[in-house]
């Protein structure tokens, strides 16, 4: 299996979200609504996506600073 790099949910698009295990249309709106993110785990803490999905994809994704 190819290794992917780590995806950063601040600039991520929908369709890169969505090639995550285990988050489809809702998850990925949801992530793209709740931006910025100061930590990924901030995924648990706003409410966007229930533990159990973020213990997928915590080694694939991180946050980083939004550039303004």
């Amino acid at each position: 299996m190819k290794s992917v790099g780590m995806l950063d949910i601040n600039s991520a698009s929908l369709k890169e979200l969505e090639a995550l295990p285990g988050i489809g249309d809702a998850y990925s709106e949801k992530i793209v609504k709740g931006r910025p993110y100061a930590r990924k785990d901030e995924l648990v803490s706003k409410g966007i996506l229930p533990e159990s999905t973020y213990e997928k994809i915590k080694n694939r994704v991180v946050a980083r600073k939004p550039k303004n």
